[in-house]
């Protein structure tokens, strides 16, 4: 006799209602303050808030991508409920001016410093 596997007791529009987490998204990118636009105007279209978002400034690569040597690096802290990632993932991957990004959950405040940069800095200062 074949086993059933049981039935997920939450309905799909339950799942969508979970709370937001936080997440970071960095891209290389040619335009920053092209990039950074649409970036902001997509989390907004998705009901996320932007928590901080920076240019870090150019970066050389150690290969070149579409036949650039350097490109920029925005960052952009941000809340948003797990059920729009999906979506956000799919319209960022479709970008043409984002060269490439990463999309990574935060788990730590933003503006706690690293514990190394931390341990540095004692150091430096004994």
């Amino acid at each position: 006799m074949p086993t059933r596997l049981a039935q997920s007791s939450v309905a799909p529009s339950e799942t969508s209602t979970e709370a937001p987490k936080q997440y970071l998204i960095t891209a290389l990118t040619a335009d920053p303050a092209k990039a950074l636009k649409y970036l902001e105007k997509m989390i907004d279209e998705h009901s996320g808030a932007i928590k901080k978002s920076e240019d870090l400034g150019p970066r050389t690569l150690a290969y070149p991508i579409d036949r650039q040597r350097e490109l920029n690096l925005v960052s952009v802290f941000f809340s948003i409920s797990p059920a729009a990632i999906k979506p956000l993932n799919d319209k960022l991957a479709a970008q043409d001016s984002i060269a490439r990004y990463l999309l990574t959950i935060w788990r730590a405040d933003i503006d706690q410093t690293k514990p190394k940069a931390a341990k540095k800095a004692t150091r430096a200062n004994v």
